[in-house]
């Protein structure tokens, strides 16, 4: 934003200081209040994310689990050996 003026460009720099500070004192307050001013869809969405949050670290858990355990995840399973052609 061009502003010829230097004292009106200095009026709104100290207007939106005043602003973010009178934002900050009221978001502030209503913490202490205990008021939480998101609406419900942001919460649902946080509540959402949180859960899926936490089965991704299960998930990231249970993977380390079965990579160190001692028997191999294809233990079980029959080998196919490479060198014989499908006919």
């Amino acid at each position: 934003m061009y502003v010829p003026n230097y004292y009106l460009a200095q009026r709104l720099a100290e207007q939106r200081l005043r602003d973010c500070q009178r934002k900050a004192e009221m978001h502030c307050m209503l913490r202490q209040a205990g008021v939480d001013q998101r609406g419900w869809l942001a919460l649902g969405a946080c509540k959402l994310l949180s859960g899926l949050g936490w089965l991704l670290v299960a998930l990231g858990r249970w993977l380390e689990r079965v990579a160190r355990s001692p028997v191999a995840p294809s233990a079980g399973l029959p080998r196919v050996s490479g060198a014989s052609p499908v006919r």
